[in-house]
């Protein structure tokens, strides 16, 4: 992605008489690029948006939040069972990320690590 600041560079080298050619040499970059950003103009880049991510732990996000903030000691396994009880059916990595409690995230590992035939423990900080 070109920076909006070198857009304007490339157009005002060019209406100095600045070959494309030249351009690229003083701004570093591919001439196809140059002549590129010379034809679409000034406009500003458009970015399409990208569709949002669904995680099979979506549903069990807020239950799983309660529980933590309930009994802050709580075990991944424990976790686990209350959600594969529930119809969880994915396996404990897309949790990583939602855990934010120390001790819980270094019991996902770990269980994660046995689960996969992984020896030792992988330390996740």
């Amino acid at each position: 992605m070109v920076p909006m600041g070198s857009i304007f560079m490339i157009h005002q080298l060019k209406q100095e008489g600045h070959s494309v050619s030249e351009i690229a040499r003083r701004l570093n970059m591919d001439r196809k690029t140059v002549r590129k950003k010379l034809e679409s103009g000034l406009e500003q880049p458009a970015f399409k948006s990208r569709p949002a991510v669904v995680s099979v732990l979506d549903q069990y996000k807020p239950y799983l939040q309660q529980k933590i903030e309930l009994h802050p000691g709580l075990s991944a396994t424990r976790l686990l069972r209350d959600i594969v009880g529930m119809g969880y059916t994915g396996s404990l990595k897309p949790s990583l990320g939602h855990f934010r409690h120390r001790a819980v995230l270094r019991n996902i590992m770990y269980i994660e690590c046995r689960h996969k035939g992984i020896a030792g423990k992988l330390n996740p900080y």
